[in-house]
């Protein structure tokens, strides 16, 4: 009898140890990572992966901007190909032309918004600062069916990054 339990203990711990061996096991691809396609709404208003849009977008992510070392927005849209930042003779700050237009039909957006204070083309765009920036999209292309008059070289829409709700503070969105 002796024997027969010394065996039940011996088959006993031999069982359990076989499941410790299997739970230690860790699949070599659990750890996979994968890079998400970024998402483009510039150019048809709606949320897009980079593959499918119909037209040419750039797209500067934050990382770049960081990399870049520059601290205004003028500078970072100056390091951009087929992007032309010009001073404006008649009025203060930057033009931008694409793809050789007047600045006055590139359309520069804020988080999908007109920038207010536009005259002739020219903003200052060396008062704006790439800290809050998330991603910089420029459409080079006519998006005056999407847009209007004003993006028929193209469109630049810079997106910030979103803040912290404020609870307890009031939100008023009207556009005038």
């Amino acid at each position: 009898m002796n024997k027969r339990a010394l065996f039940k203990s011996l088959l006993i711990l031999v069982f359990e140890l076989s499941f410790f061996g299997a739970f230690s096991q860790v699949e070599s691809d659990s750890l996979r990572t994968k890079e998400l396609e970024a998402l483009v709404v510039t150019a048809t208003r709606n949320e897009r992966t980079m593959g499918l849009l119909p037209m040419p977008v750039s797209l500067i992510p934050q990382s770049q901007i960081k990399t870049m070392g520059s601290l205004r927005l003028n500078d970072v849209l100056s390091e951009q190909t087929g992007l032309l930042v010009v001073p404006q003779i008649n009025a203060q700050g930057n033009g931008i032309q694409l793809q050789g237009f007047n600045p006055d039909y590139t359309l520069i957006l804020i988080d999908g918004e007109p920038i207010i204070g536009r005259y002739t083309g020219s903003l200052e765009l060396s008062r704006i600062a790439v800290g809050n920036i998330k991603q910089i999209e420029i459409v080079k292309g006519p998006s005056s069916s999407l847009y209007g008059s004003d993006a028929l070289a193209g469109v630049i829409n810079i997106i910030t990054e979103k803040s912290i709700e404020n609870h307890g503070m009031g939100k008023h969105p009207v556009r005038h």
